[in-house]
């Protein structure tokens, strides 16, 4: 037990070393926050707006234009809490999440305290607090957060962990044994 407890800290110290914790500096302020989520997530359904044509974001959003998603098999979401400084913006557009060799569009981008990803929200300036939504490899250990555009001098986010410490442990003994 007090063995696991030492292997466990161990790794958290190299891992905490390693990888970036937030809050983590970015082009347009810091990122506060990363969660995991195989939970379906609420967004503004496309149909419904273009329909309406309701174009712009708004704070009332009728519950039947409301869809909720989970993410698709062997997937899972990753939502990045970013605090925007004042007279700096972002966009669901500016990033792609690299992991396990694969890059993985934004999918949606909410303005807290809203609770719904909106595909009309293109951009907010700050100061403001905004989440964006990435699929991504549910076995996916870190990723990467690069800029969408090559000519634009945006530095890339590297070694975001996507794993708990414990779990990097278990994942690694768990290899280990497959090994053996």
């Amino acid at each position: 037990m007090l063995n696991d407890f030492i292997k466990v800290a161990v790794v958290f110290l190299l891992v905490s070393e390693i990888y970036a914790a937030v809050p983590i500096r970015m082009h347009c302020g810091e990122i506060t926050n990363i969660e995991r989520l195989q939970t379906a997530l609420r967004f503004v359904k496309h149909s419904s707006a273009f329909r309406n044509k309701e174009l712009k974001p708004s704070e009332m959003i009728p519950d039947e234009w409301i869809e909720s998603k989970k993410p698709e098999e062997g997937l899972l979401y990753v939502v990045l809490t970013i605090r925007i400084n004042e007279d700096k913006s972002i966009s669901p557009l500016d990033y792609l999440l690299f992991c396990d060799g694969k890059k993985y569009d934004c999918a949606g981008m909410l303005k807290m305290p809203a609770e719904v990803y909106d595909f009309r929200q293109i951009y907010t300036t700050g100061p403001a607090e905004v989440k964006l939504v990435f699929p991504c490899s549910a076995s996916a250990m870190e990723a990467s957060l690069e800029c969408r555009f090559s000519k634009v001098p945006i530095p890339i986010i590297n070694k975001l962990m996507l794993q708990d410490p414990g779990d990097v442990l278990k994942l690694k003994q768990a290899k280990e044994a497959e090994e053996e």
